[in-house]
């Protein structure tokens, strides 16, 4: 009875979502981030817990080099996740509402520069939509001619599986132990 309760339970686990929804907004030269987990805003906790660490710390030359090492690992271990994630076949689902006005007095200029920020934007989408499914996303890029202006709305909802969230644990855990070169049968620094 107890083994399919437990059965019952990691079924029921590996199909439920986790919904992290990303709330950006610059208008009038103030930068407003938000970041919500089942409706609740982790940003606060995080803000508290970089004020208490920066007031504490003092670093040691040779632990700002053992941090640099391990940056560098962690891209690596990054780069080789993203690549494998390309080609999953149930991807995590990012739905994209991005609304970005400009202006520049120069009519002339805010035309140029649409159609540059138009191709940054496109691009770094389609980068997006290689990791995530984007079905339903929204992405505007408004000229305002003859005015200056810079506002930016950027909402984003990634709906990511419990599953999902295991086999990205897992495949850091085991390309960490490879890239850093250590075997199964050693135990991790």
């Amino acid at each position: 009875m107890i083994k399919l309760l437990i059965i019952l339970f990691i079924i029921l686990t590996l199909f439920i979502s986790i919904k992290i929804k990303f709330d950006m907004r610059y208008d009038k030269n103030k930068l407003d981030f938000k970041v919500y987990i089942f409706n609740f805003d982790i940003t606060k906790m995080i803000i508290k817990t970089k004020k208490t660490k920066k007031n504490g710390e003092e670093l040691v030359k040779s632990h700002k080099e053992r941090r640099a090492f391990d940056t560098k690992i962690s891209l690596r271990i990054f780069r080789e996740i993203l690549s494998r994630i390309k080609y999953l076949k149930r991807k995590p689902k990012f739905i994209i509402t991005n609304i970005l006005e400009f202006g520049v007095e120069d009519a002339d200029v805010t035309a140029v520069l649409y159609g540059h920020i138009c191709t940054i934007v496109y691009s770094i989408f389609g980068i997006i939509s290689c990791y995530a499914y984007t079905q339903n996303s929204k992405i505007d890029v408004i000229p305002k001619y003859n005015t200056t202006l810079f506002k930016l709305h950027f909402e984003g909802i990634l709906k990511i599986k419990i599953a999902q969230i295991i086999y990205i644990t897992f495949l850091f855990i085991t390309l960490g132990r490879k890239l850093n070169g250590t075997t199964s049968n050693r135990k991790l620094n």
